[in-house]
């Protein structure tokens, strides 16, 4: 099963409620959590304001942002000391987006986003939590792909 990554968004306030994780199952109908149409939540108790907009991969975002930044430095004329000081320290927070982790909230059923768009409930329910690290994630993924897969030759 595939995980999608979502922004839970507040249509009727403008703002960002969490960001999720869940499994490609519960965007079909009958998960019943969200119209796969519109990926406004339903039947949720005031589902109607609340949808889910795509997240863009948070490893893609940094690494573009590196870059940008990376060239801002080598390709721009920098005439002024300050300048130069101020587009290092902004390559350098840039490439800390590398290192720190990004927190997504876990949905595994329409019971959990009930209780995400339930701030009575919310207090009181602890949701999981999948935290990822752009480098670590590139690490496990290397290190997965060139294990040695072990046989049994007897």
């Amino acid at each position: 099963m595939a995980r999608e990554r979502f922004a839970v968004y507040n249509t009727a306030m403008g703002e960002t409620l969490a960001i999720i994780e869940m499994n490609d199952n519960l965007l079909r109908p009958e998960a019943g959590i969200v119209d796969p149409t519109s990926l406004t939540l339903r039947p949720i108790k005031s589902g109607g304001v609340f949808t889910l907009l795509p997240v863009e991969d948070h490893t893609v975002d940094a690494l573009r942002k590196v870059y940008a930044a990376y060239r801002n430095i080598k390709e721009k004329p920098c005439p002024l000391f300050s300048t130069m000081m101020g587009r290092t320290d902004n390559l350098l927070e840039t490439i800390n987006l590398l290192f720190g982790e990004v927190e997504y909230t876990v949905i595994e059923s329409a019971e959990d986003m009930t209780l995400l768009l339930n701030p009575k409930s919310k207090s009181e329910h602890k949701f999981k939590t999948a935290k990822h690290s752009i480098l670590g994630d590139m690490l496990a993924k290397v290190l997965d792909e060139n294990s040695p897969q072990t046989t049994n030759d007897k």
